[in-house]
């Protein structure tokens, strides 16, 4: 389904709407709406806090990593609980008919015929031609947090972020499957989510629960370049910045936030910035996109389309007669050619 600029508003975040949550003589809404706010900004509050405590970045201890990773030493096997008495060989892996749809971003395009998502703890390749599929094993055995994709086709690598104790990210050759290099530090217990930059030349990670870290890697050196507190809470995406080098964006419950990577007189340093909501109700952040002009579009919990410009919203954005642009989270974005695609969990695709 589409939607052509003909049906498209750009509502200044300060006017009134049919689909405002509050009432203006409700004093009870008003007075929740007030406490939500005030919670939000203590969170933000206490992430700035957070940032100065542990510094703009933290100094890494590297590990030296082999020049070659034995796929085979990499893959997890059967365990028992500590006073187990069950055999490791008293049932055998078949098949996997599981996808994790609530598990957000889970399908990468890892080439023009095969398809790549995780399910519990494994990684599931679909051919798409054939209609087979086939499955490797995560090497920890704790699960998958997330598998990205190097976009550039002289890397023909995908990532896989695992979880568990100490989590690794391992960077596979397609299709070959071979180790080319593995990721250590990052994480404490899980990786949410990953994204190349444009050239394929780094990546950047987003960690959960309890660190809530974003790290940038120099994938090639094996080496993190810089690495920072996120946020306070649950963070669902980070994302590059497609055109602005150095530009990430993140987004989770209740916040999103503008980082760039600069250089200062004491080295590189990775600066944050907590987007504000001003007078739009606090929303989840799940789909983002930083467009040319350094701006950012994002989506909202109830479907509309929100404009950052320098931290702040400063359009949201409703078709004609004031209708949503989707009636739930809008999750992805494209930007092509001058048309913007907004893929919601409504079931719609839609073009601006």
């Amino acid at each position: 389904m589409s939607d052509t600029d003909e049906n498209l508003e750009d509502i200044p975040t300060d006017a009134p709407t049919d689909d405002d949550k509050t009432s203006n003589d409700g004093s009870e809404d008003q007075e929740a709406e007030g406490d939500q706010q005030k919670k939000a900004k203590d969170a933000e509050d206490v992430d700035e806090e957070e940032e100065e405590k542990h510094g703009e970045e933290e100094v890494v201890e590297e590990e030296e990593e082999p020049e070659y990773y034995d796929p085979n030493l990499y893959i997890s096997e059967a365990s028992i609980g500590k006073n187990g008495t069950l055999p490791l060989d008293i049932v055998e892996f078949d098949f996997s008919y599981g996808y994790d749809c609530r598990k957000n971003f889970n399908l990468v395009v890892l080439d023009g015929d095969t398809l790549c998502f995780a399910s519990g703890n494994f990684i599931n390749f679909f051919s798409v031609p054939t209609k087979k599929i086939w499955f490797r094993r995560s090497a920890l055995g704790g699960g998958i947090g997330h598998i990205r994709k190097n976009p550039n086709p002289e890397y023909p690598h995908f990532a896989v972020a695992e979880c568990g104790i100490k989590p690794i990210i391992i960077v596979y050759v397609w299709p070959s499957l071979e180790i080319n290099c593995i990721l250590r530090g990052g994480a404490t217990r899980t990786y949410t989510n990953l994204d190349y930059s444009p050239d394929g030349e780094l990546l950047v990670s987003q960690s959960g629960e309890p660190d809530y870290r974003i790290t940038v890697w120099d994938w090639k050196k094996h080496k993190i370049l810089l690495r920072n507190k996120s946020y306070v809470n649950d963070v669902f995406r980070v994302k590059f910045s497609p055109y602005v080098p150095g530009h990430i964006t993140t987004g989770g419950v209740a916040h999103i936030k503008f980082w760039r990577m600069v250089e200062t007189f004491t080295g590189l340093k990775l600066k944050g910035e907590v987007g504000r909501f001003g007078r739009t109700e606090y929303s989840d952040i799940l789909g983002v996109l930083p467009m040319p002009d350094e701006k950012v579009v994002s989506g909202c919990t109830w479907g509309n389309i929100l404009i950052w410009d320098g931290g702040l919203i400063t359009l949201e954005v409703f078709r004609s007669s004031r209708k949503k642009c989707h009636d739930k989270q809008i999750v992805q974005f494209f930007y092509n050619d001058g048309e913007l695609w907004s893929v919601s969990q409504d079931g719609h695709v839609r073009v601006w």
